[in-house]
Protein backbone atom coordinates (compact mmCIF):
# COMPACT_ATOMS: atom_id res chain seq x y z
CA UNK A 1 0.00 0.00 0.00
CA UNK A 2 1.06 3.75 -0.73
CA UNK A 3 1.89 5.32 2.93
CA UNK A 4 1.12 8.98 2.85
CA UNK A 5 4.21 11.07 4.01
CA UNK A 6 2.54 13.91 5.96
CA UNK A 7 5.98 15.88 6.44
CA UNK A 8 6.02 15.74 2.41
CA UNK A 9 2.26 17.20 2.38
CA UNK A 10 3.06 20.10 5.10
CA UNK A 11 5.83 20.97 3.59
CA UNK A 12 3.82 21.16 0.50
CA UNK A 13 1.31 23.20 2.08
CA UNK A 14 3.67 25.46 3.72
CA UNK A 15 5.39 26.05 0.34
CA UNK A 16 2.20 27.09 -1.55
CA UNK A 17 1.04 29.25 1.41
CA UNK A 18 4.26 31.38 1.49
CA UNK A 19 4.00 31.70 -2.50
CA UNK A 20 0.18 33.11 -1.89
CA UNK A 21 1.86 35.85 0.36
CA UNK A 22 3.81 37.31 -2.35
CA UNK A 23 0.73 37.92 -4.72
CA UNK A 24 -1.39 39.76 -2.21
CA UNK A 25 -1.72 43.42 -2.38
CA UNK A 26 -0.25 45.11 0.68
CA UNK A 27 -2.32 47.83 1.59
CA UNK A 28 -1.85 50.28 4.58
CA UNK A 29 -4.12 51.18 7.38
CA UNK A 30 -4.55 54.44 6.23
CA UNK A 31 -5.57 54.40 2.36
CA UNK A 32 -8.25 51.57 3.80
CA UNK A 33 -9.53 53.85 6.28
CA UNK A 34 -9.91 56.43 3.59
CA UNK A 35 -11.33 54.04 1.23
CA UNK A 36 -13.92 52.65 3.77
CA UNK A 37 -14.78 56.70 4.35
CA UNK A 38 -15.62 57.12 0.26
CA UNK A 39 -16.70 54.14 0.08
CA UNK A 40 -19.66 55.18 2.54
CA UNK A 41 -20.12 58.47 0.95
CA UNK A 42 -20.20 56.33 -2.75
CA UNK A 43 -23.08 54.38 -1.61
CA UNK A 44 -24.65 57.60 -0.11
CA UNK A 45 -23.63 59.44 -3.38
CA UNK A 46 -25.48 56.51 -5.66
CA UNK A 47 -28.49 56.40 -3.60
CA UNK A 48 -29.06 59.97 -3.45
CA UNK A 49 -28.63 59.64 -7.66
CA UNK A 50 -30.72 57.29 -7.92
CA UNK A 51 -33.68 58.23 -6.00
CA UNK A 52 -33.48 61.97 -7.34
CA UNK A 53 -32.51 61.41 -10.99
CA UNK A 54 -29.47 63.02 -10.88
CA UNK A 55 -27.02 60.97 -13.21
CA UNK A 56 -23.58 62.53 -12.21
CA UNK A 57 -24.48 61.82 -8.63
CA UNK A 58 -24.98 58.56 -9.45
CA UNK A 59 -22.06 57.67 -11.43
CA UNK A 60 -19.76 59.23 -9.22
CA UNK A 61 -21.21 57.77 -6.48
CA UNK A 62 -20.38 54.55 -8.50
CA UNK A 63 -16.99 55.48 -8.76
CA UNK A 64 -16.38 56.34 -4.98
CA UNK A 65 -17.20 52.80 -4.19
CA UNK A 66 -14.99 51.26 -7.33
CA UNK A 67 -11.80 52.82 -7.07
CA UNK A 68 -10.83 51.73 -3.99
CA UNK A 69 -9.77 48.32 -5.27
CA UNK A 70 -7.96 49.97 -8.23
CA UNK A 71 -5.61 52.71 -6.64
CA UNK A 72 -3.46 51.75 -3.61
CA UNK A 73 -1.23 54.03 -1.50
CA UNK A 74 -2.59 56.62 0.43
CA UNK A 75 -2.33 60.00 -1.41
CA UNK A 76 -3.36 58.92 -4.51
CA UNK A 77 -6.59 57.40 -2.52
CA UNK A 78 -7.16 60.70 -1.01
CA UNK A 79 -6.71 62.29 -4.12
CA UNK A 80 -8.88 60.20 -6.15
CA UNK A 81 -11.72 60.12 -3.29
CA UNK A 82 -11.82 63.94 -3.14
CA UNK A 83 -12.15 64.40 -6.74
CA UNK A 84 -14.82 62.02 -7.49
CA UNK A 85 -16.80 64.02 -4.32
CA UNK A 86 -16.26 67.23 -5.64
CA UNK A 87 -17.23 66.27 -9.48
CA UNK A 88 -20.78 67.19 -8.94
CA UNK A 89 -20.66 70.02 -7.52
CA UNK A 90 -18.02 71.49 -10.33
CA UNK A 91 -20.10 69.91 -13.19
CA UNK A 92 -23.31 72.24 -11.61
CA UNK A 93 -20.97 75.43 -11.04
CA UNK A 94 -19.69 75.10 -14.86
CA UNK A 95 -23.24 74.59 -16.29
CA UNK A 96 -24.77 77.30 -14.45
CA UNK A 97 -22.20 80.12 -15.76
Amino acid sequence: MNEINLSDMNMTLLEGMKSMENMSQNIDDGSFMVGVFFGILGMSYSMYGKNSSKDIFLYSGIGLMIYPYVISGYTETLLAGIALTIAPFIKNLLLKS
